[in-house]
């Protein structure tokens, strides 16, 4: 069971009267709050055993949106829906560090991407907003560790969180919108300004800040 933190409150959309709560019951009362009617249910297990003991919950879904940041748990669901383990659409959203970058993947049943056509390597996605190697040169500059937290994290602004959401929510709700059965896959460039003053090269240079494109699959 995830237990939201002190440490975990400048990235997230709980706040201080949540804390010592479990984060999917905390984000399922916020949810009601907002509109009581919502049919909400929740699951205090990692979505890897709720696949292996419980794989129909997520058959069931019309729509299964990944948003957890572990990228080994994504890339297994891209295999899972390629050797046709799951049947339904997958949004895949992540955040580069320092929200240099913002990724959404759209992978359908009906077209199929492979794994190797996304990644170059283990951890190197093919559509970065930062240069691949720069992952791995400059890890100590992208994660970060709170006092008293054992746990590593990406620093970036909510502020820019905000403006990716906001630019990649119309994508979705277009994709569901018309059921789309095309995969697609979608990157945002943050503040470049950002990668100039810690000297971090960026694969999409000549972009401009703040926007939004598709990349070819």
């Amino acid at each position: 069971e995830d237990i939201l933190s002190v440490e975990n409150i400048g990235r997230h959309l709980l706040g201080f009267k949540d804390l010592n709560t479990s984060k999917v019951d905390a984000i399922k009362s916020f949810l009601k709050g907002k509109l009581p009617s919502q049919n909400i249910k929740t699951y205090n297990e990692s979505i890897v055993d709720l696949f292996n003991n419980s794989s129909r919950v997520l058959e069931s879904q019309d729509f299964i949106f990944l948003c957890i940041g572990k990228q080994s748990v994504e890339k297994w669901f891209i295999e899972l829906l390629a050797n046709e383990k799951i049947n339904k659409p997958i949004f895949i959203l992540w955040v580069e560090p320092f929200l240099l970058g913002g990724q959404c993947l759209y992978i359908h049943p009906d077209k199929k991407v492979l794994i190797n056509k996304l990644f170059y390597d283990v951890y190197k996605y093919k559509f970065s907003i930062i240069e691949q190697n720069e992952l791995a040169n400059k890890r100590e500059l992208f994660t970060m560790k709170e006092s008293g937290c054992q746990s590593t994290f990406s620093p970036y602004s909510s502020s820019h969180l905000s403006l990716f959401i906001s630019s990649v929510y119309p994508k979705i709700f277009q994709i569901i919108e018309n059921k789309s059965n095309q995969s697609v896959s979608f990157s945002w460039v943050g503040d470049t300004n950002i990668a100039k003053d810690l000297n971090i090269k960026l694969n999409f240079e000549k972009e401009d800040k703040y926007k939004l494109f598709e990349n070819l699959l």
